[in-house]
């Protein structure tokens, strides 16, 4: 499920993207439009960014004779829940979740140095409030106590 760590996908969009809302760029990223979302009841729609390693792998699932409509994964929410919960248990994880990988990016992106705002952009989030609740741990271990008293 790197496509939905990478687009910070919830598992409605997940389920709902199409072959014809991926392409690849000339780099070997790809490009995932996710046509509506909780947080664009309207449908304006968003592009994202999807690595080069992750669409290769979705490329690599397309069947030779792909109708545009299709969907590329195939899986209902509640499918795509069971599937993370299911892979993540054989690592060894528990109470993995969908949200989960949203939220851990969103975590991620703050850790490498990441804004708000930004991730705010790239999680689509309509609040910033939601995104400094996701990342409020890392923020405080890159405080300016951290940062200038400690060297952190």
């Amino acid at each position: 499920m790197e496509c939905m760590s990478d687009a910070l996908l919830r598992r409605s969009e997940a389920s709902a993207v199409r072959w014809a809302d991926f392409e690849r760029a000339e780099d070997g990223s790809g490009r995932l439009t996710v046509r509506r979302s909780k947080s664009d009841q309207e449908g304006r729609g968003a592009v994202l960014y999807i690595g080069i390693e992750t669409a290769k792998a979705i490329a690599a699932i397309r069947p030779d004779a792909t109708d545009q409509d299709a969907p590329i994964f195939g899986l209902s929410p509640s499918q795509i829940h069971r599937v993370i919960r299911k892979r993540a248990a054989a690592a060894g994880i528990e109470d993995a979740s969908s949200h989960g990988l949203r939220v851990g990016t969103a975590q991620e992106l703050a850790i490498a140095g990441a804004g708000t705002a930004a991730i705010q952009q790239s999680g689509r989030w309509a609040d910033p409030k939601m995104v400094a609740r996701y990342t409020a741990k890392i923020a405080a271990g890159q405080s300016a106590v951290a940062r200038y008293r400690y060297g952190r």
